[in-house]
């Protein structure tokens, strides 16, 4: 693991093949390796494509809170496809400062229509910080070579990820340990963007949990900030990328989030007003405290323990978000049938989305109907089972549809809340096997988002 402060290491070359395949060590000498000559073995020295060069140092001293500033959001902000294309990789030199720009062709492309998105920002406050900050930096070069190693079927370059991630965590923990927890702004946007290499990363139970724990770092830095910490620019960008992770996070654990509670509603959105996604956000962050009552009152039945009270703390935030699905529907309407951008597009579903939960949380509650007291939810949710039968099959509809090439990685993570509830919800109903919904799942994993895949 590399120490806190010191440079990035370079990468040694592979071991020749003849070492690889017998398993022994090898001293890399050239043109025949010791284990070679002393073997009188034919030494076949291996072909590597990409080599990792070390750079500068970076600053120890980083820029204060104050001194971070976005860049105008222009064209110059993120490298063109022209420049990415001219790239020293085809000529078999990686450098540190190009491997971010690799992982940015697939996760945001050339797209006008998101120049102006929060997301672009957020993209453009990485590649500023990263140089200066040992953990962005390390974990931008593990995202860069994830991609690089599928998009070039190279085994080794996806050890050189996984290496890169683990140096990421030492680097994370280390700053744990030792940093000032009032200089929260940088260790947000590293912890960030380990969340997005675990959603990146090989489909596995472990990744899950990792993200998953990461996730709650996060929640505890923000919550260490504090809502009016969020109020000027660069930090707000900041807190709304960190708040879709920790809002979908939440979703998959069925748990209340902080992110529901009014201040964090309100004190970070004092200087900006509130677009329709984050109009969707807010009904969202409203449906973990339903799934989680529904499964306390599901508990407590079972176990023949007290459930009234849950019950009256149900219904009434059942009415909460009902009245926000129909607010955000007002909302969305001047958008008409087509989105103007990402974002609405993705308000739209998360709305849809909202139903469908709200659809899942009575159903529990309705298979409990053999309890008098329980079976007006059964007829809630026989009453809302159309609504949610069309709510599924507009996403599903809308995303296989829906250009996700010209939005690239970001646009199927921001729509990943949504796909994951239409798709479940059609589980449910023994409709898995539809074409539609073979589609979409081989979109997500396509795309390279196996985090979908882990959680259904």
């Amino acid at each position: 693991m590399s120490k806190v402060g010191a440079p990035p290491r370079a990468r040694r070359s592979p071991r020749c093949k003849t070492c690889r395949h017998r398993k022994v060590k090898c001293d890399y000498v050239s043109p025949v390796c010791g284990p070679c000559k002393k073997s009188k073995l034919q030494c076949e020295p291996y072909e590597a494509s990409f080599i990792f060069v070390a750079v500068d140092p970076p600053s120890t001293t980083p820029p204060s809170h104050e001194q971070l500033v976005l860049r105008p959001t222009s064209s110059k902000t993120l490298p063109s496809a022209k420049d990415l294309a001219n790239c020293p990789l085809l000529a078999g030199s990686l450098k540190r400062s190009n491997i971010f720009d690799q992982f940015l062709r697939f996760y945001f492309p050339s797209n006008p229509a998101l120049l102006e998105s929060s997301s672009y920002s957020w993209v453009a406050t990485i590649s500023e910080n990263k140089e200066t900050f040992l953990l962005l930096d390390t974990t931008a070069c593990a995202l860069g070579t994830l991609f690089l190693s599928r998009k070039n079927e190279d085994l080794n370059l996806k050890h050189e990820s996984m290496t890169l991630y683990g140096d990421a965590l030492s680097h994370a923990r280390a700053l744990w340990d030792t940093a000032d927890k009032t200089n929260w702004f940088r260790p947000l946007l590293g912890v960030s963007l380990l969340l997005l290499y675990e959603s990146l990363s090989p489909s596995s139970l472990a990744s899950t949990k990792k993200t998953l724990n990461h996730g709650m770092g996060l929640a505890t830095l923000l919550q260490l900030a504090g809502p009016k910490s969020f109020q000027t620019a660069a930090p707000h960008i900041l807190f709304i990328h960190a708040r879709v992770a920790l809002l979908y996070i939440a979703i998959l654990e069925e748990k209340p989030s902080f992110l529901a509670e009014r201040d964090w509603l309100e004190q970070p959105w004092v200087r900006v007003a509130k677009n329709n996604m984050h109009a969707s956000l807010d009904t969202l962050s409203q449906v973990p405290e339903l799934l989680s009552l529904s499964n306390q009152i599901c508990e407590a039945a079972q176990t023949h323990t007290e459930y009234s009270r849950l019950m009256e703390q149900f219904d009434l935030q059942h009415d909460k978000v009902l009245i926000l699905i129909k607010q955000t529907g007002e909302c969305l309407q001047n958008t008409g049938e087509k989105p103007k951008n990402l974002h609405e597009f993705t308000a739209t579903q998360n709305r849809l989305a909202c139903q469908l939960m709200v659809f899942d949380a009575l159903e529990r509650l309705s298979s409990l109907s053999h309890i008098a007291a329980f079976q007006r939810y059964r007829q809630s949710a026989n009453s809302s089972k159309p609504t949610a039968e069309s709510a599924a099959d507009a996403i599903i509809f809308s995303i296989n549809h829906f250009n996700t090439d010209e939005c690239g990685f970001i646009g199927l993570r921001l729509l990943f809340v949504a796909a994951r509830a239409a798709v479940q919800f059609l589980q449910r109903q023994c409709r898995a096997q539809e074409a539609a919904v073979t589609k979409l799942l081989e979109t997500f994993k396509s795309k390279g988002f196996y985090f979908l895949l882990d959680v259904l």
